[in-house]
């Protein structure tokens, strides 16, 4: 069995392959909003739908008839117009969802930061080589730092060269990477999300979160006021907002990083993991929003799944409904409020709430594997 995997790199462009980056986006940028532009005249003043086909036709035409740079890769502006797509699919969807719909909206050359390429030879305008450099068309050898090895067996897809906060990356997407399975170890755990600590296992271990954004929450504060001081539009202004974007970005890391860590902890000690599935939009919008989002819950739980798919481990979402409520020693149910943390049940049984909440999610988790085949890498959810 193979799987996909995504892999992002530091890259470091000179001051000229900066501008030709910088210019490819501005081009790009133009492209989308030429794309949304004829979209809309043809919906408004002429009751036409004009798709990506239609477009990608037209486009080579137009670089045929030198109305369009034809100098810029292909494939790249195809990219453009497949991003154009997407964002009118995603509208559709969320129109027949009863969802706010959120028409596809003109973007700013500032706030378009993306160029997509193809390994697919010379035509895809991208290729990594052998003495650790990128090569991009139009822009030339760009050094990048290959932190982290590309398996030789993996086919390489796509690219994506991204600037943010004033740094570059490339994320690489890779085809046919064969998965490293871990040795069995025979043990299971369940894990409770919770608020106070980022979560608690079925073994009595309270997992700390990271608190990214309570421990950033002066330097924050303290560059959003100088935000705030500056004259809007000027560049003193834009220095102060890229500065707060650099402090939002590292709070982002430090999630990630947790995260990363903590997921291939698990996957190292267990060969079946139980997490609560939960409504992370739903929490997101609750009275908890800040900590639920500071904790980062969903990209641990997707980052699990992830190393849980590469090791040949198990990952079960488990339904969160009366685990926090039940005891886990006799069954019955416990009624108690977020500020009550300590479950004590008339059996006897006394436990940390989260830890209580981490034994039932293991034991649902448990009663449904224990019928379900014990290979593969497999993401269940129980209900």
């Amino acid at each position: 069995m193979f799987v996909r995997r995504s892999y992002r790199y530091r890259i470091y462009p000179t001051g000229r392959q900066t501008e030709a980056l910088e210019a490819q986006i501005v081009e790009a940028c133009d492209l989308y909003n030429a794309a949304l532009d004829q979209r809309r005249r043809a919906w408004r003043e002429h009751g036409l739908y004009v798709g990506y086909h239609d477009q990608s036709a037209q486009l080579r035409e137009l670089r045929a008839a030198g109305l369009i740079d034809s100098s810029a890769n292909f494939w790249s502006q195809q990219a453009v117009l497949r991003r154009l797509d997407r964002a009118f699919q995603a509208f559709f969807r969320r129109v027949k969802a009863g969802e706010k719909p959120g028409y596809p909206r003109f973007r700013s050359r500032r706030r378009f930061d993306t160029l997509e390429f193809s390994f697919a030879g010379h035509a895809g305008g991208i290729e990594l080589t052998d003495q650790a450099r990128l090569r991009v068309q139009g822009v030339g050898h760009v050094k990048v730092k290959l932190h982290r090895a590309i398996p030789a067996e993996a086919k390489l897809c796509e690219a994506r060269v991204s600037r943010r906060n004033g740094r570059w990356y490339v994320s690489i997407a890779l085809d046919a990477v064969a998965p490293r399975p871990l040795p069995a170890t025979g043990r299971a755990v369940g894990l409770d999300m919770g608020v106070q600590t980022f979560a608690a296992t079925s073994d009595g271990e309270l997992i700390a979160g990271p608190r990214a954004n309570r421990t950033a929450a002066a330097a924050v504060r303290r560059a959003q006021r100088k935000v705030a001081r500056r004259k809007r539009g000027s560049n003193r202004r834009r220095k102060a907002v890229g500065l707060l974007a650099r402090q939002r970005e590292h709070e982002a890391n430090v999630r990630r990083d947790h995260a990363h860590k903590r997921a291939r902890t698990l996957v190292e000690r267990y060969d079946t993991i139980c997490v609560e599935q939960l409504n992370y939009r739903g929490l997101a919008k609750g009275m908890l929003a800040r900590d639920c989002n500071d904790q980062g819950w969903a990209s641990f739980v997707a980052l699990l799944a992830e190393k849980a798919e590469d090791a040949a481990r198990r990952l079960v979402l488990v339904d969160p409904k009366n685990t926090s409520q039940a005891c886990s020693a006799c069954g019955a149910i416990v009624t108690k409020t977020l500020g009550v943390r300590v479950h004590h049940c008339a059996c006897g049984y006394r436990a940390d709430r989260d830890v209580n909440a981490a034994r039932n999610i293991l034991a649902r988790g448990l009663g449904w594997s224990l019928q379900a085949p014990t290979v593969g890498a497999e993401v269940h959810a129980v209900a």
